[in-house]
């Protein structure tokens, strides 16, 4: 069995003059979900705000006021005291999404199963990695696919928020892993686009097209 890939369009997450790095910020992206492991990367920065090491904390992407983790999520920054620190900014724009990876020191996904729930391909860190921001994500996930643990990104167990704070604060108090992790990225991107996925695809179709007539002859 072959799988190919998803990839992403590097070109259209560069920026001739892009938005200046905002210190201590973290950033998600994604709809809100349990299965995106937002609450694990909340309690992570609390940790690493009581520190003086992050700043702000922005979840970027569609909330229902309906939805239950929503509820449990806001209910939770509230108790932490974290409400002028913390955004969940509702749907954006691409050009937002885009101004969003550039201004942050970090993105995390802290992916994990819930239930049958599964994140299949953390395509958001690729676009992260695109923008040359450092992603720290999950094992056991999609993200494994894209990150390629200390090359453009870091990769820590699911449900681990203290190995999650660990991973964040390595990359935002080491400028030398934050400039590698970043160059990694931009690397990954590069190498993980469309045109090489489609390459892919047409090499496992003649792969697989070859095998048929060697059976035939």
């Amino acid at each position: 069995t072959s799988v190919v890939p998803l990839a992403v369009r590097a070109v259209e997450f560069q920026r001739e003059s892009p938005p200046t790095r905002e210190p201590g910020l973290i950033v998600s992206v994604g709809e809100c979900k349990p299965r995106k492991g937002f609450d694990l990367a909340l309690e992570a920065f609390a940790c690493l705000k009581s520190e003086g090491l992050a700043d702000r904390y922005v979840i970027v992407g569609p909330v229902s006021s309906s939805s239950p983790y929503a509820i449990r999520l806001r209910t939770r920054i509230r108790e932490l005291g974290l409400d002028r620190f913390v955004t969940l900014t509702g749907v954006v724009s691409e050009d937002e999404l885009v101004d969003w990876y550039h201004r942050a020191c970090l993105v995390t996904m802290p992916y994990r199963r819930w239930g049958s729930d599964f994140e299949g391909f953390g395509l958001v860190l690729l676009e992260a990695n695109a923008c040359g921001t450092p992603v720290v994500s999950a094992r056991d996930s999609g993200a494994e696919e894209p990150v390629i643990h200390d090359d453009n990104g870091l990769l820590v167990p699911p449900n681990d928020v203290a190995s999650l704070t660990d991973a964040i604060r390595e990359v935002l108090t080491d400028t030398n892993r934050w400039h590698d992790l970043a160059n990694g990225g931009r690397r990954r991107a590069g190498a993980m686009t469309w045109r090489r996925s489609a390459q892919r695809m047409l090499d496992v179709y003649a792969g697989a097209l070859g095998r048929r007539l060697e059976g035939r002859t």
